[in-house]
């Protein structure tokens, strides 16, 4: 039970998010939770303690305003939601006399078996002309790339589970996002072997360049910027032109990228993903 305290909506908006979470396709290929799990928690969350505690006005907002850290708390809350599942610990440092090596995103019990889970929700922004790191494939901040975080995810984090843990049955990847194409580029003919095929699609833009695209697309009549950390499920209300006033506004003070969704008439299509990004990505100071 949600405490009379909370906003009005907050429990629909955690529920909307977690649905969204849930059903998104991987982004990077990796190891699989079985079948009986996914089926299991895929479904409204029923124990909402970590969430409450997470929103809590008492908890450090710079906690809040993550993305990476409200998706965890949205996962914490779904396996703790699963009846089969016990003994959840999150966040476990692994350390080798002073050292530390890493950290495990969960450890649960599923039955009689223990499991390693690692979480990472990303947005990739993927450019032909453009490089980071030698990676075509850059974070909204740009310090990051789709080559780094896989290669950290699939080469240390889930080989450090059974590393520590000598008991863990199987250590598993949780890797849903979204990877952002130019509409002016044609997608890679060799994309890189560890991304899905089916991954989720959107577009991105520059600044500059966004109005014209906009003006190009009749059919989107409503949108909404997405703040940290709602970057996952959707509800654009404000009509498009109120949208570009906004998205030029923030550009005018602000070099920061913006995540949109964009949708038209119909309420039950999925409203399309864009990143606006400045006229300096991905060369401007990683944030």
């Amino acid at each position: 039970m949600v405490s009379s305290a909370w906003p009005e909506g907050s429990v629909e908006r955690w529920q909307r998010d977690w649905e969204w979470l849930a059903n998104c396709p991987p982004l990077v290929l990796g190891p699989c939770l079985p079948k009986e799990i996914l089926t299991e928690w895929n479904r409204p969350l029923e124990s909402l303690e970590v969430l409450e505690k997470f929103f809590d006005p008492d908890s450090s907002p710079r906690a809040r305003n993550r993305v990476g850290f409200y998706t965890e708390t949205l996962v914490e809350a779904a396996l703790a939601s699963v009846p089969a599942i016990s003994e959840i610990q999150h966040s476990l440092p692994i350390r080798e006399g002073n050292r530390t090596l890493g950290e495990l995103d969960f450890l649960f019990r599923y039955r009689d078996e223990l499991f390693h889970l690692e979480i990472a929700l990303k947005f990739y922004l993927y450019s032909a002309s453009e490089t980071k790191f030698d990676s075509h494939y850059i974070g909204p901040n740009a310090g990051d790339t789709l080559e780094r975080k896989s290669s950290k995810l699939l080469g240390h984090q889930l080989p450090l589970g059974k590393q520590a843990y000598p008991e863990i049955a199987s250590s598993f990847l949780f890797c849903p996002g979204i990877l952002f194409y130019h509409p002016d580029e044609e997608p890679p003919e060799r994309p890189l072997e560890v991304l899905s095929s089916v991954h989720r699609r959107g577009w991105w833009l520059r600044a500059g360049e966004f109005r014209a695209w906009l003006e190009q697309k009749p059919e989107l009549t409503r949108g909404e910027i997405l703040r940290k950390p709602f970057w996952l499920a959707s509800s654009p209300h404000f009509s498009s032109e109120e949208l570009l006033d906004e998205v030029e506004h923030h550009f005018s003070g602000s070099d920061q990228p913006v995540q949109l969704a964009l949708a038209g008439e119909a309420e039950e299509v999925e409203p399309i993903r864009v990143f606006v990004v400045d006229e300096k990505w991905p060369h401007r100071a990683a944030n």
